[in-house]
This record gives C-alpha cells, sequence and structure tokens, in this order.
C-alpha cells in the first residue's frame, strides 16, 4: 500500500533542504531516502510541500486555463484522488447519522455502515436503473424498505413466499419525458386527500412500473415495496 499526502514545513524530520527552499513559480526540489520515500516542494501559486511512497520528483505535462505546464506526477495522482474523496464525504454528508455525542469507535461503525455502504448502493443503484435520484431519497427508502423487512420477520412461521418476491419493478424504454406516468399509488392517495387537480400538481412521475400487475401500473420504488407486501 502507497501513501501520497500534503505536508506541514513544521513537521519533524523533514529535510531542510526542501522545507526552507525558496523557489519561483514552476520551480520544485525533492529529496528521496533509501526506503522509497520522497519529499518534494513545488511552487505553483504558492509552495506546495508533498510526500510519496510511489511517485518520485517525476513531471507530467497537463492543461490548465488552456496553457499547457509540467506539474509532478505526485500532486496529480493527489489531486485526482482528492476529487473522488470530497465526492463521497459529499454524499454521506447528505442526512448524516452521525451525532456529536456518540463516541469515536461507534461513529466508526456507523460510518462504515450507514453512510459508506448506503452511498455505494445508491451508485449502483443509479448506474444500473438509469434514474437520477438523490442520495436523501435513496436512503429514506432503504429504511422504509428495512423497517417493512423486519416487520415481515417478527412472524417465523409465516413461511408464505411474500407476494413482492413475485413482481419486478422494471423501467419503461424510450424517452423518459415519454415513458413517465404518476406513481399509481401516490397519486391514489394524494387525489383522495387533496382531490384530483392538485394530485395531479403534487404526485410524482416514474418510468418504472410492474410487468406482472394487470394494466402494468407504474410505482416509485417506495410504493412498489408496499404494495407488493402488503396489496
Amino acid at each position: 500500500t502507497h501513501l501520497v499526502g500534503t505536508l506541514r514545513k513544521n513537521r519533524k524530520g523533514l529535510p531542510k533542504a526542501v522545507a526552507e527552499a525558496k523557489l519561483k513559480p514552476g520551480e520544485s526540489i525533492a529529496m528521496e531516502n533509501e526506503r522509497g520515500i520522497c519529499v518534494l516542494k513545488w511552487k505553483d501559486k504558492r509552495d506546495v510541500l508533498m510526500l510519496s511512497t510511489k511517485h518520485s520528483k517525476g513531471f507530467s505535462k497537463v492543461t490548465k486555463k488552456g496553457r499547457t505546464i509540467r506539474k509532478p506526477r505526485m500532486i496529480i495522482a493527489y489531486n485526482k484522488a482528492k476529487g473522488a474523496v470530497d465526492m463521497s464525504d459529499q454524499m454521506t454528508a447528505y442526512s448524516s447519522p452521525l451525532r456529536k455525542t456518540v463516541k469515536w469507535y461507534k461513529k466508526l461503525g456507523i460510518e462504515v455502515i450507514l453512510n459508506t455502504a448506503v452511498v455505494n448502493g445508491w451508485i449502483m443503484y443509479t448506474e444500473n436503473k438509469k434514474v437520477k435520484e438523490s442520495i436523501v431519497e435513496y436512503r429514506r427508502q432503504l429504511v422504509e424498505y428495512l423497517v417493512d423487512s423486519g416487520k415481515n420477520s417478527e412472524n417465523p412461521e409465516n413461511t408464505e413466499r411474500p407476494k413482492r418476491l413475485k413482481h419486478q419493478l422494471e423501467k419503461r424504454e424510450g424517452n423518459v419525458r415519454n415513458t413517465r406516468r404518476f406513481c399509481s399509488v401516490c397519486y391514489k392517495k394524494n387525489t383522495a386527500i387533496l382531490g384530483y387537480k392538485i394530485a395531479k400538481n403534487k404526485t410524482k412521475k416514474v418510468a418504472t412500473y410492474c410487468k406482472e400487475c394487470p394494466n402494468e401500473p407504474y410505482f416509485c420504488l417506495a410504493c412498489f415495496n408496499k404494495f407488493h407486501r402488503y396489496g
């Protein structure tokens, strides 16, 4: 396993020749020890101090604001990896279950199970289903599904196969704008409460339906799970 990251210039053990070097924009200085650990200082708009166990002081050409510049490979690799980490952190931050009062080791478990795993599942779901759905909405539907699953498991004597498992939510082929329809359950519920005129504006449209049901009704994921479990 290799490591690459930024350094503070006051860290112990740094070679002074690198940490205290005065550089002009575009210049760099680096030192590598016998174990292959490389410390590099490069000046862009400001000094950047890096450490890597994988990269040497090599450079690559990159395009920045329409012009080609030389940039250390370790900085290119770091920025690329950091972008992916920032995106993951952003996704896990939405409606995070973490709280300040939770002990650190419990936070670690919550982070892995309720944040990282959920984000990974959301990415796979949106890519496989080719649908745009926010991480917050996906988390809400996942919680509802798990709660419903827990209720069903309270009666172990009931071994009958749930109706939901005989059906499958499918995406209607074609242009999404033309194939979307109101979720049948949401529309029925909103019509009963708000009236059909307001229900048309309040009910979300989806492109997913159940092929096994009569008339192939459209469902959102949450309503599909509820309807085929209790319907």
